[in-house]
């Protein structure tokens, strides 16, 4: 009797096995994020890299969330090696993307000013330009998520600033991911649903199409980059039906990226001549862009750079099979891609997220240990805000 007992317990077991693996492996790949041994912490970090990826893990990480992302801080603060510090820098993103709508909106700002605190030391202390460049791209992806207009403009103001230096030191990848992060900054202040006064977006393109010009003539990411901003910024002037343009300022622009679109670097790259020739569109004659791209045999169409540019931002991070399990449940995604209420409703029962089983089995996991985590680390934190707010400089030049 036992023994038929134990075989249905085991075939329902099975039955589960595939949905709990990956929950389990990130639950153990969350505790050697602590260990001493750096070549455990890279492993683990490369591990929730792969599930995060391609997994929403939202419903798993509600009851960790602070520790996680003060386990990637550390790894950033204190990284021994190049990946540990690219890898958690990369994670923080995910970490961002997966907080659950319940968690308080006090404790996320927080999370996020200590996480912003963090990336600009390590910006200032970076020794390769693939650190700062990766620094820079997610600080703009977690600003973007956040969509809290105050650091938004803070954030803008400082990559334009690293804009406008054009310091020697800095290369194609990170004047590029600068660029994108500025970018995505500029999505939440001036191209919200809210009505724009045309003098704010006039006065921001004073300040940065010359300097975009200038990337604009350099070969690489950054050239790119430049072009999708720029276009950005004129689709933003344009929406706020903008009559007293700067014709010669303009001009000189539009001149710049039909150099560009007929004599690419890379000749056979024919999304950059594509992208190209759309933002001088764009530009010349406020043509919108149009990008399809599938999640799940599900073609969706992109029409603006508002929305085009933060989606190639969160390719970077996530997988078609991730995109579409965040899709369902995570607002910014949402409506980046223009999805219906109804349409939403139907698909979220298909959602990868863990059985409510799965989610007890893992919240039960070391609950008293989690707790004393969470504590040490509300401790540190708070010591680390008091430091940061003691006026120390946090600019990066």
């Amino acid at each position: 009797m036992v023994g038929h007992s134990g075989k249905r317990r085991t075939a329902k077991q099975n039955d589960k096995d595939e949905e709990e693996t990956w929950v389990d492996a990130l639950d153990q790949a969350l505790d050697d994020l602590n260990v001493n041994r750096l070549t455990t912490r890279e492993k683990a970090l490369t591990a929730l890299q792969g599930i995060l990826r391609k997994h929403n893990a939202t419903s798993v990480l509600r009851s960790r969330t602070e520790e996680f992302v003060q386990s990637l801080l550390k790894c950033v603060d204190n990284g021994e090696s190049a990946l540990e510090i690219e890898s958690a820098l990369q994670l923080l993103g995910l970490a961002f993307l997966n907080h659950g709508d319940d968690i308080d909106q006090g404790d996320q700002e927080l999370l996020y000013q200590d996480t912003a605190d963090s990336i600009r030391r390590k910006v200032k202390k970076a020794t390769t330009p693939l650190i700062k460049a990766k620094c820079f791209e997610t600080l703009g992806l977690i600003t973007y998520i956040m969509s809290l207009d105050i650091d938004a403009q803070m954030i803008r103001q400082e990559m334009q600033a690293v804009l406008t230096a054009q310091n020697d030191a800095d290369d194609d990848d990170v004047l590029a991911a600068a660029t994108l992060a500025y970018a995505l900054t500029f999505i939440i202040s001036f191209c919200d649903d809210g009505i724009m006064a045309p003098a704010l977006i006039q006065e921001e393109m004073d300040t940065m199409l010359e300097h975009l010009a200038v990337l604009m003539e350099m070969p690489g990411r950054a050239q790119s980059a430049a072009a999708q901003t720029a276009a950005l910024m004129m689709e933003a002037w344009r929406a706020c039906q903008v009559d007293d343009q700067d014709e010669n300022q303009m001009n000189e622009l539009i001149h710049t990226l039909r150099e560009l679109s007929i004599d690419p670097i890379d000749e056979d790259d024919e999304e950059e001549v594509e992208l190209f020739d759309a933002a001088l569109s764009t530009i010349e004659s406020g043509i919108a862009p149009s990008r399809e791209c599938e999640i799940r045999h599900k073609t969706f169409t992109l029409e603006t750079w508002a929305t085009l540019i933060p989606a190639n931002a969160f390719k970077r991070y996530l997988d078609e099979e991730g995109l579409a399990e965040h899709l369902k449940s995570k607002d910014v995604l949402w409506k980046l891609y223009n999805q219906g209420d109804m349409e939403r409703s139907e698909s979220e029962s298909d959602s990868d997220e863990p059985s409510l089983a799965a989610q007890i089995k893992y919240t039960k996991v070391s609950k008293f240990n989690k707790n004393m985590v969470y504590q040490e680390n509300k401790k540190s934190r708070t010591k680390q805000r008091t430091t940061a707010r003691s006026g120390k400089d946090t600019k990066y030049l």
